[in-house]
């Protein structure tokens, strides 16, 4: 099982909004969330989940802006466990950084790309 920790990183939000999503790269993994943290300041406008895989590897996993979260009732709670459908993109400092396209959290599927990719919260001005 996949460990998640939640944490806000304005920094890598804004570097995971300008990155294209290749919808022909993606992976399903399953996870549990530790710890959530989402805040909904101007200083941190970007939610940063902290993946562990079994082996212990970390990943950030990148899902929305704060507010577009909000806003549509994006709720991960803490030891949710949930499954994330994402692309696995090689940062700069050599770590993985995972975007979310779709996320299930019990019965609930939020989808925060369309089929393309392409992120949902810009056609509602996020």
């Amino acid at each position: 099982m996949l460990k998640l920790i939640v944490i806000a990183v304005t920094a890598l939000g804004a570097y995971a909004q300008n990155l294209n999503y290749d919808v022909n790269n993606e992976i399903t993994i399953r996870v549990q969330v530790l710890r959530a943290h989402v805040s909904s300041t101007v200083e941190e406008p970007h939610p940063q989940f902290v993946v562990e895989t079994q082996e212990e590897r970390l990943m950030d996993l990148y899902v929305a802006p704060t507010r577009f979260m909000a806003s549509q009732e994006i709720n991960i709670p803490e030891g949710a466990k949930i499954r994330v459908t994402a692309n696995v993109v090689l940062m700069p400092d050599g770590s993985d950084l995972l975007i979310a396209r779709e996320i299930e959290v019990g019965r609930m599927i939020y989808v925060v790309r369309d089929h393309r990719g392409n992120p949902i919260w810009e056609f509602f001005g996020f």
